[in-house]
């Protein structure tokens, strides 16, 4: 503890707190709240000249080439960086001359004063996810969509033309979506519109319990999973009922997968088919019988 009180008695400007934060996603996601995203220009830095070390790249002066999502007059603005404790990139991570596209937020006023001149008026960038790209000959490399995809397509996934980009700000969630499945053809493992049992899942797990004896006073405390993998087709019918493969299921269980697996099978035309954009698309699933939580609060569980 003394050597931190000795270092903010010499070096005054640091702040020991470190940044925490998750990843907000891909390119296209961090793009739905940004309050400005724009191809900018990096035109000159914004230095601090601090007492007691020597200038520091605070921000940049950045041109605005095109705005493709958010409202600005000005042509020219700030943005600003990590000044040492904040989750943002630092500046030399954008060189002079280099072009971008970026989703920005709002600027704000820091209490150490003495380190920025950031205020509301001007743009800050975050590090949690992906927020900015560079381009390069109308191009653009990076994580723009997610990467729960095929290695096959990894370039495909990571390359795309800004015109393509352009379009993907304008309807994020269709270029989100769907991702694809790698194990089965033509199949995907998330979409807009998920498929569902007709009459809800707490009816089919109600169902399960009946039609399989399970008395929930006994599983109160149970914290065994089911795992069953199956496809709903584009017609809502279940082909390829089975045990999942990338789930491990415990001995104490495993009376209930067969019988699990057979109920399904003689429920297999009653589920609405998955969509995306109102088109019926063929999604596997993989469906949970959580013991536990499915069972309490059943018969004064």
């Amino acid at each position: 503890m003394r050597y931190a009180i000795l270092l903010i008695m010499i070096f005054p400007w640091i702040n020991l707190e470190a940044c925490d934060c998750g990843s907000a996603g891909p390119f296209l996601k961090t793009s739905k709240k940004a309050k400005l995203t724009a191809i900018i220009r990096v035109n000159n830095y914004i230095v601090k000249n601090l007492q007691y070390r020597d200038s520091m790249k605070v921000g940049i002066n950045a041109e605005i080439i095109e705005i493709l999502k958010g409202k600005e007059v000005k042509t020219e603005i700030r943005i600003f960086g990590d000044k040492g404790n904040l989750c943002r990139p630092y500046i030399e991570t954008f060189p002079l001359g280099t072009t971008w596209v970026i989703n920005l937020s709002q600027g704000w006023e820091h209490e150490e004063s003495n380190l920025t001149t950031e205020s509301e008026d001007d743009y800050s960038i975050s590090n949690c996810g992906e927020y900015f790209l560079p381009i390069e000959n109308k191009v653009i490399k990076g994580s723009i969509i997610d990467s729960d995809i095929c290695w096959e397509e990894t370039e495909k996934l990571y390359t795309w033309s800004l015109n393509k980009l352009k379009k993907g700000i304008k309807n994020p969630e269709k270029y989100l979506l769907p991702q694809k499945s790698c194990s089965y053809e033509d199949t995907y493992i998330k979409v807009s519109q998920m498929p569902t049992f007709k009459y809800g899942i707490d009816s089919l797990n109600n169902l399960i319990i009946e039609q399989l004896n399970i008395e929930p006073k006994r599983f109160k405390k149970y914290t065994e999973s089911i795992y069953i993998d199956f496809i709903v087709e584009k017609n809502g019918t279940l082909t390829g009922i089975k045990e999942s493969d990338s789930k491990y299921q415990t001995e104490s269980v495993e009376k209930y997968i067969n019988p699990m697996i057979d109920l399904l099978t003689n429920l297999k035309n009653q589920w609405i088919p998955g969509k995306h954009f109102g088109k019926p698309i063929r999604v596997i699933l993989t469906y949970k019988f959580d013991f536990l939580e499915i069972c309490k609060g059943k018969n004064g569980g």
